[in-house]
C-alpha cells in the first residue's frame, strides 16, 4: 500500500507539469505570451505549500474517473522522502528550461491585453514567491530580505527595459504606418526654415530686394510630435480594459453558452476584489483573432506591433522548453504529442544497422 501511497503523492506533484502534454493545451496556434503563462502555472503548483492527492481511502463508485477520483490536501512538509526527491528533480528541470525574463518577455506580456496588467507576477520566478512567503527565522531572515531587495531590483529593472523597448518599437512602426503625413510636414520645415547664419550681408543700395524673410525660432520638429503621440497611444493602450467574458461567448463555438458559463470559469475572486483568471482568459479568447476584429481600428499601431510579436509563429526552441518539460516526445513542429512518431524514432535507433544494410542492399540491386 506504501507503493500506492507515493504514486499518489507523485502523480499529484507532476501532475501540473504533465498537464503541458495534453493535446487541448499544445495548440498549433499558440502564441509567445500564451506558453509564457503556461509554463508559469504549471511551475507555481510545484512550489505550493499544498498539494491535492488522490485519496485512495476515500469511496468511490464504478463511475468514478480520474478527474472525479477524491482527493485530499497534503502539506508539502508531509509528503515521505522519496515524494520530496521527486519534488526536489522536477523543480531542477523546471528551473533549467525557466530563463531569467528579458525586456523582450515584458514586451511580448504587454502586448498581449490578457496578460498586460500580471507583467510583474508572470515575469517572476516561481521560487521567488515561495521564498518571499515562506517564514525563515534567525540570521535567516535578513539573508533572505536582502535577496528579496535584489529580486525586487532586479526585476523593476526587467520591466523598465521592457516598457523603454514597447516604447521605442510603437515609435517606429507608429511613425511608419503615418510616414505621409510626417513626411509633409518635415519638407515645408526644410523649405521655410533656412540656414540665416550663411546669408551674407551687403550695403550696395543696387541690389534689389524681395519680400523680406521673417526670423522664425526653430519649432518641434515633426518627428519629435510623432514621437509624443505614439507615446500617448501606448499609454492608452496600457490603460485599456476588455471584457473577455462577453468576447469568449461571442467566439464561442457552442451557441448555448452564454456569459453565465463563462463567469465562473474567467473570473476569480481573490481578497475581496474580483480579478480575470489570465490562464482561463488566455484558454478561452484567440487574441490574434480579437486584434483582427476589435483592435485593429483604435489602435492601429499596436495591433502592427502585436502581429509582428504574436502573430509569428513561436519558435521550436520555445516550445520545446515549455512542453519538454513534461517527458513527452513531440512532433516536428513540437506543438504536439506524437506518440507514432516517438515510437518510430526508437524502431528506426535501434534497427539503424539493419536499415542501413538493407538500405545499401537495395541501391546495389
Amino acid at each position: 500500500m506504501d507503493d500506492w501511497h507515493l504514486m499518489a503523492e507523485m502523480e499529484a506533484i507532476v501532475g501540473s507539469i504533465a498537464d503541458l502534454a495534453r493535446i487541448e493545451v499544445q495548440r498549433h496556434d499558440l502564441v509567445l505570451s500564451e506558453l509564457i503563462v503556461l509554463l508559469k502555472f504549471a511551475a507555481d503548483r510545484l512550489y505550493s505549500n499544498v498539494f491535492q492527492v488522490y485519496n485512495l481511502d476515500a469511496p468511490r463508485t464504478t463511475t468514478t474517473t480520474v478527474a472525479s477520483f477524491p482527493r485530499c490536501a497534503v502539506a508539502a512538509d508531509e509528503l515521505s522522502p522519496l515524494a520530496h526527491t521527486c519534488l526536489a528533480r522536477l523543480k531542477g528541470q523546471v528551473n533549467m528550461r525557466i530563463p531569467l525574463a528579458t525586456a523582450q518577455t515584458v514586451m511580448i506580456l504587454q502586448l498581449d491585453p490578457r496578460t498586460k496588467f500580471s507583467v510583474a507576477s508572470l515575469i517572476q520566478h516561481p521560487g521567488e514567491a515561495g521564498e518571499k512567503s515562506g517564514v525563515a527565522t534567525d540570521g535567516k531572515q535578513a539573508t533572505k530580505e536582502r535577496g528579496g531587495d535584489a529580486d525586487d531590483e532586479r526585476l523593476e529593472q526587467t520591466i523598465a527595459a521592457g516598457n523603454k523597448l514597447l516604447y521605442d518599437a510603437h515609435r517606429e512602426v507608429y511613425c511608419k504606418l503615418n510616414a505621409g503625413s510626417c513626411g509633409g510636414d518635415e519638407e515645408a520645415a526644410d523649405v521655410s526654415s533656412p540656414n540665416f547664419d550663411l546669408v551674407p550681408s551687403v550695403d550696395d543700395d543696387k541690389v534689389i530686394c524681395g519680400a523680406p524673410i521673417a526670423v522664425t525660432k526653430p519649432t518641434t520638429t515633426s518627428k519629435t510630435i510623432q514621437h509624443a503621440q505614439a507615446d500617448k497611444v501606448v499609454d492608452e493602450w496600457l490603460e485599456y480594459t476588455v471584457d473577455w467574458v462577453s468576447v469568449a461567448c461571442r467566439y464561442s463555438a457552442d451557441e448555448n453558452k452564454s456569459k453565465d458559463d463563462f463567469t465562473p470559469l474567467m473570473l476569480v475572486r481573490r481578497n475581496g476584489v474580483v480579478c480575470w483568471r489570465v490562464e482561463a482568459v488566455c484558454e478561452h479568447v484567440d487574441i490574434l483573432r480579437w486584434f483582427r476584429e476589435s483592435a485593429s481600428g483604435r489602435f492601429r499601431s499596436i495591433a502592427a506591433l502585436a502581429r509582428i510579436w504574436l502573430g509569428r509563429a513561436p519558435s521550436n526552441a520555445s516550445q520545446e522548453r515549455v512542453f519538454s518539460t513534461g517527458g513527452f516526445v513531440m512532433n516536428s513542429l513540437r506543438t504536439r504529442t506524437n506518440n507514432l512518431r516517438a515510437e518510430m524514432q526508437v524502431l528506426l535507433k535501434h534497427n539503424k544497422k539493419e536499415i542501413r544494410h538493407m538500405e545499401l542492399e537495395s541501391n546495389s540491386g
